[in-house]
């Protein structure tokens, strides 16, 4: 309720006290199956709105159209400095089940400590996870831990660039026991290979992706477990917008239309293979008010 009344306080204050505050907006509209007709009542809307109350803060509230409970949540963001670090927290008030999610961040120099909050859960703090960056001879060092409270699972997450070309992402997680690799390699300017695998799921994949001109890349993919193939075509457009086209040959086709900046409008169609008609559509862009 605390945070529930700061939420409604800081809109008050905002729409009598602060003529400069000025909203932003994030629509992204959805329609699915086009095929069985398009109307209004087939439309989805989820929109974010954002408004800088001052410097430090920063609200809003985010709506879903055609949902039984159209608020979703109201959020926040305050930014503090604290002993000559940032202290962040973005948290959102749910009104389905009156609980606060959300993240905690104190940052200081190279090291970032997130904790992950939920009022609903038993454990209010849900888990914790250290970020520790370093440049050690012009390449890069992260070291990641997290532990979750509730089950005392310890995850372990080590990125590593072994010369100037190569960098070793290791993932290993206590609760199964599983060790995940992905090594990524540039071959030239032009060439760059992405190595997964998970030898504890006896599965993994290889994608390469090739330049082939200042426009146009091509990013083959390749499952080692099912030896399933799929492609992605990458395409620079004027102005700034890019467009890309992931094949799968088994399921769907995928087409994205990405605007140059949060302000141009973004187009996502995927359709099945089986029944290209059957398409969903989805728009996104930015407004600012």
């Amino acid at each position: 309720m605390q945070f529930r009344s700061l939420i409604v306080a800081l809109a008050l204050g905002v729409a009598y006290g602060n003529n400069s505050f000025r909203p932003t907006v994030k629509a992204n509209i959805g329609h699915s199956r086009v095929a069985d007709g398009v109307g209004v009542d087939k439309l989805s809307a989820d929109l974010e709105v954002r408004g800088d109350v001052n410097d430090d803060v920063q609200i809003g509230v985010d709506y879903n159209h055609g949902s039984d409970s159209p608020i979703r949540a109201f959020v926040t963001r305050v930014s503090q400095r604290l002993n000559g670090a940032d202290a962040r927290a973005d948290l959102e008030f749910s009104p389905s089940d009156n609980s606060i999610r959300g993240d905690v961040t104190y940052t200081s120099g190279d090291n970032e400590l997130l904790a992950k909050v939920n009022s609903a859960a038993s454990d209010v703090v849900e888990s914790v996870e250290l970020t520790r960056k370093q440049v050690v001879n012009g390449l890069n060092f992260v070291f990641r831990p997290k532990y979750s409270i509730a089950d005392k699972n310890l995850e372990l997450e080590t990125s590593a660039d072994l010369d100037e070309n190569t960098n070793l992402l290791v993932k290993v997680n206590q609760r199964d026991g599983s060790a995940d690799f992905e090594v990524k390699h540039r071959v030239d300017d032009d060439t760059r290979v992405f190595v997964n695998a998970q030898p504890t799921a006896n599965t993994g994949s290889v994608e390469i992706e090739r330049r082939l001109d200042n426009e146009n890349t091509i990013k083959p993919r390749f499952d080692l477990n099912s030896k399933h193939l799929s492609c992605s075509w990458v395409r620079k457009l004027q102005e700034g917008r890019q467009a890309t086209v992931n094949v799968d040959p088994d399921n769907s086709v995928e087409l994205d239309i990405e605007g140059s900046n949060d302000k141009d409008w973004s187009v996502n169609v995927k359709a099945p293979w089986d029944n290209m008609k059957n398409a969903d559509v989805s728009l996104n862009r930015q407004f600012q008010f």
